[in-house]
């Protein structure tokens, strides 16, 4: 694929700014929208064992970038496959899980919280949520109650339905939230709750408002395909289309951006994907992204502020075309 396509200009609906994103915006572009549930036992079907399966991979690659540490991950136990601190009777008495919902989260593979100031993102701008913990327990019925409209001072334990499990907590107020719906196997991506989805795009013809009287109710927003979502997420982060760029599993950024373009050139230094010098990386990681930060800081010191971006793509389209111009940083010069 052109590595020109993950432009906005190229693909407008592929990493447009958050201003500029519509609620028609799928992540990943061209994700097939699911407006039914399936068959049940149908291949469309929900698959509890592939959801864990694609959700598991994704930690994976984040281990391997070192973006997350292995000891700063909780995974299930191998004998059982759950984890056994997951309260049952509460999740389903008190906040409202259905079975299954309960079921899946038992099973996932959750970041330790070693700081509430300095928490693990799954994606851009998204957290990523621990139903070990009792703070996200909190919120994860309602992960954007404090921005909704006629917010309580507490969020509400059955705001989300039964079967539906949100999977990451938003970065701060226009964070981006995923709610994986069991029923449909599919995923809403929803961010800024506290605004009506846009009316600017007529939507498909088989689309239906889940909640009419309430037009910012997330049941109002698109779902698509989850285990697309998660394969294209992995292949995305393998493209190095997303960029992972910290050692304390906290900033991500896109091949679209300075940062992802140093980065991509030091994984590429390093093998990535295929012949990956892991502890090589390992080693070297962390000085490559704290002078990634510092040579981007450097160079946007120098960006027109009033193009409103235009410079900045200009310099990646001309890495792109000339990849010796990318800055060398950290111990990649070495490799």
């Amino acid at each position: 694929m052109d590595r020109f396509a993950w432009f906005p200009e190229h693909n407008p609906l592929v990493f447009l700014d958050s201003a500029e994103r519509t609620w028609l915006d799928p992540y990943p572009a061209l994700a097939p929208l699911i407006t039914s549930p399936p068959e049940p036992n149908t291949p469309t079907a929900f698959n509890e064992d592939e959801f864990v399966s694609l959700w598991t991979g994704i930690y994976d690659i984040f281990i391997e970038l070192n973006f997350v540490r292995r000891d700063q991950v909780i995974f299930p136990p191998q004998d059982t496959g759950r984890h056994p601190g997951i309260g049952k009777d509460r999740l389903h008495h008190e906040l409202h899980m259905s079975p299954e919902a309960i079921s899946l989260v038992e099973r996932l593979l959750y970041p330790k919280i070693v700081s509430p100031q300095y928490r693990t993102h799954f994606f851009i701008e998204a957290i990523a949520i621990n139903y070990l913990e009792e703070e996200d327990l909190r919120e994860c019925r309602d992960p954007h109650w404090s921005y909704r409209e006629g917010a309580q001072s507490e969020p509400a334990a059955d705001y989300l339905l039964p079967h539906d499990v949100a999977l990451t907590l938003p970065y701060e107020d226009e964070g981006l939230t995923w709610i994986l719906d069991i029923k449909y196997n599919a995923i809403r991506c929803i961010s800024r709750m506290a605004e009506p989805p846009s009316t600017s795009f007529r939507p498909p013809e088989d689309f239906a408002s889940g909640w009419p009287d309430e037009p910012g109710h997330y049941r109002n927003w698109p779902a698509y395909s989850a285990p697309f979502i998660l394969r294209q997420y992995a292949q995305d982060l393998l493209d190095m289309r997303i960029v992972p760029y910290s050692t304390t599993g906290e900033h991500f950024a896109r091949s679209n951006e300075m940062q992802g373009q140093i980065i991509d050139n030091a994984l590429s230094r390093h093998g990535w994907p295929h012949n990956f010098q892991t502890a090589a990386w390992a080693q070297a990681s962390g000085q490559i992204y704290s002078d990634t930060i510092d040579e981007e800081s450097r160079r946007r010191e120098e960006l027109d502020p009033w193009r409103y971006g235009a410079d900045e793509r200009e310099i990646v389209r001309e890495w792109i075309r000339n990849p010796e111009l990318i800055p060398d940083v950290g111990y990649s010069r070495d490799i």
